[in-house]
C-alpha cells in the first residue's frame, strides 16, 4: 500500500501502525497468542483497506460528471504512477557510479577485524535432494506473479499452463542441482534505475536505487535450492539467534535496549555512548 494513495487517510495509518507493533511483538514473543492477534489484526486491516478503496474510487467515479473526467478517473486507477527519469543519464553512468559506490564500501570496512564465528557440530551439505513435481506446482502457485521483459511468456499464462509445464521445470531445477550450474541465460537481470523520492534531483545518480528483474524461472530455481538449504540449517541450528537485516533496525534497537536493562538489573557499571 502506497502512504500517497488518495483513500489512504489517517485512519488507515494508525491501522498499519498498529499491525506492525503486533507483528514486532510476535516475532519477540513466538507465541500462540500473540500470533493469533498477529493474524486477526492482519485482517481486521486487509477489510479495512478494502472498503477505504471501494468506496474512495466510488466516490471519484460518481463525482465524474462527462465522459472525459470518467476516462482521467479510471486511466488514473488502471495505471501506476510514472517515475520521472533523466535525459542527461545514461547506462554507463549509473554503472560507474555503482560500481564507484561498491569500491568505497569496500575500502571503508578493509581494516574492519574479521568476525568470529564459532563452529557448530554439523554434518556438512553435500547434496541436494532433488524436487518433485508436486513441489514445482506448489512453488508456481505461491510464488507472485511478476513477469519481466526476460520472460519468454506472462507468468499468468505459465501459471494457467502449470500442470503441462511442471516436469519441465521439475527437471531444469533437478539438472541445474546435480551439476552444480545454473544455466547462463539464468543469470540475466533486467536492471531499472527507479528514483527513491519524486522530490529528488533527476538527473544524479544517487537519488536513484537500482532494481534487478530476473526472468520467473531463475526465481523457481532460487526457491527451490533455498527451501532445501533452508532445512538443513534449520536442522541443524546453524541460523544466529538474533537476525537484523533489511527493512528495518527494530530487533536489533530491541536486543541493544534488553541487554541494557538486564545490565542495569544486575547492579553493573555501562561504559560507552548510547545517545547517538
Amino acid at each position: 500500500m502506497r502512504s500517497s494513495a488518495g483513500w489512504c487517510n489517517s485512519e488507515c495509518r494508525a491501522m498499519r501502525r498498529k499491525t506492525r507493533q503486533l507483528e514486532r511483538k510476535y516475532r519477540r514473543l513466538h507465541t500462540a497468542g500473540a500470533l493469533s492477534l498477529c493474524r486477526k489484526q492482519f485482517t481486521n486491516q486487509r477489510h479495512m483497506f478494502q472498503a477505504k478503496f471501494t468506496t474512495f474510487w466510488s466516490d471519484t467515479v460518481n463525482v465524474c460528471k462527462n465522459p472525459q473526467d470518467l476516462w482521467k478517473c479510471v486511466n488514473s486507477l488502471l495505471q501506476p504512477p510514472q517515475h520521472g527519469t533523466s535525459s542527461k543519464l545514461s547506462a554507463g553512468d549509473f554503472a560507474d557510479f555503482f560500481r564507484s559506490k561498491v569500491q568505497k564500501i569496500g575500502t571503508s570496512t578493509a581494516g574492519a577485524p574479521q568476525p568470529l564465528i564459532a563452529d557448530r557440530p554439523a554434518p556438512p551439505l553435500s547434496t541436494f535432494e532433488p524436487a518433485t513435481e508436486d513441489e514445482i506446482l506448489t512453488l508456481i502457485r505461491t510464488v507472485p506473479t511478476k513477469s519481466c521483459t526476460l520472460d519468454p511468456i506472462p507468468t499468468w499464462l505459465l501459471k494457467c499452463l502449470s500442470a503441462a509445464i511442471a516436469p519441465v521445470i521439475c527437471r531444469l531445477c533437478n539438472l541445474s542441482i546435480q551439476t552444480g550450474i545454473v544455466p547462463s541465460s539464468l543469470k540475466h537481470a533486467h536492471v531499472q534505475p527507479f528514483l527513491k523520492k519524486p522530490t529528488l534531483d533527476l538527473d544524479t545518480c544517487c537519488s536513484y536505487r537500482s532494481i534487478s528483474n530476473l526472468s520467473y524461472i531463475s526465481k523457481l530455481v532460487e526457491h527451490v535450492v533455498v527451501k532445501h538449504f533452508r532445512a538443513h540449517v534449520s536442522d541443524h541450528s546453524l541460523f544466529p539467534v538474533e537476525q537484523s537485516a533489511f527493512h528495518s533496525t527494530e530487533t536489533t534497537i530491541l536486543t541493544v535496549h534488553n541487554n541494557l536493562l538486564r545490565v542495569v538489573d544486575n547492579n553493573r557499571v555501562i561504559v560507552g555512548d548510547v545517545g547517538s
